[in-house]
C-alpha cells in the first residue's frame, strides 16, 4: 500500500479542492499527511500556490524541516501556523530501538524548535513513553525540556506489555495536573494511551 515512494495529488487538484472549501466557508486546514514535506519539490509548488488563497492550516511534518529555510518561508508564507511532529523520546537509545537514530538527533531538537518557531510556526509535540530505556525521571526531564522548548505536546504510551518498569497513568496524570498548576507552566499536555 505505501510503497518505497511519495505519491503525490497534483498540485491543480489540491487547490481545487482548497477553493471548493473556502467557498463554504472553511478558512482552517489540516494537511493530513505522514509527512507533509516528504516530497519538497511537489511540496514547495503546492505552498507557492497556496499563498494567494490566505488560509490558515496545520500540516504533520519531521523535524529536519528546520534545515530547509525556503520551506520553512514558504510554509509560514502559505498560512502553516502550526506543525506536528514525532518527536517520539528524548532517550537516544530508544530512538536507536525505534530505528529513528539515524534522523533525530536529540542534540540538535533545541536550535530545530526554535528555527522554526521563529518562523511563527508553532510545534505541537509527540513524545511516546514506556520503551525500554525510559526510567522514572523520563516525566519530569520530558516536561521540562517541553517547558524550555515552549511545545505543545501529545504524549502517547505503548501498550503497557511493554513497560518494563511500572507507569501508572494516573501518576502521570497528577504530574501533570501538579505542573499545569505551577505558575510557570503555561503549555497544553493531552495525555493518551495507546489503544
Amino acid at each position: 500500500m505505501s510503497g518505497a515512494k511519495y505519491r503525490c495529488k497534483p498540485v491543480r487538484d489540491t487547490i481545487k479542492e482548497v477553493e471548493t472549501l473556502l467557498d463554504i466557508e472553511k478558512k482552517l486546514f489540516f494537511f493530513v499527511d505522514d509527512n507533509f514535506i516528504g516530497n519538497r519539490r511537489h511540496r514547495k509548488e503546492l505552498l507557492r500556490e497556496l499563498i494567494s488563497l490566505k488560509i490558515v492550516y496545520f500540516a504533520d511534518v519531521s523535524i529536519n524541516l528546520a534545515r530547509d529555510e525556503e520551506l520553512l518561508s514558504l510554509l509560514a508564507g502559505s498560512g502553516c501556523r502550526k506543525v506536528v511532529i514525532g518527536f517520539e523520546s528524548l532517550v537516544n537509545a530508544n530512538l536507536r530501538q525505534m530505528g529513528k537514530d539515524k534522523s533525530y538527533k536529540i542534540e540538535q531538537y533545541a536550535e530545530d524548535i526554535m528555527k522554526i518557531q521563529s518562523f511563527g510556526i508553532e510545534i505541537q509535540g509527540f513524545f511516546i513513553f514506556g520503551y525500554d530505556f525510559d526510567d522514572e525521571t523520563v516525566f519530569e526531564k520530558s516536561v521540562d525540556f517541553i517547558n524550555n522548548a515552549n511545545l505543545l505536546i501529545e504524549i502517547s504510551l505503548p501498550d503497557p506489555t511493554f513497560i518494563i518498569w511500572p507507569i501508572h497513568f494516573s501518576d502521570l496524570l497528577a504530574f501533570t495536573m501538579k505542573s499545569e498548576q505551577s505558575s510557570t507552566y503555561k503549555k497544553s499536555l493531552v495525555c493518551v494511551p495507546s489503544p
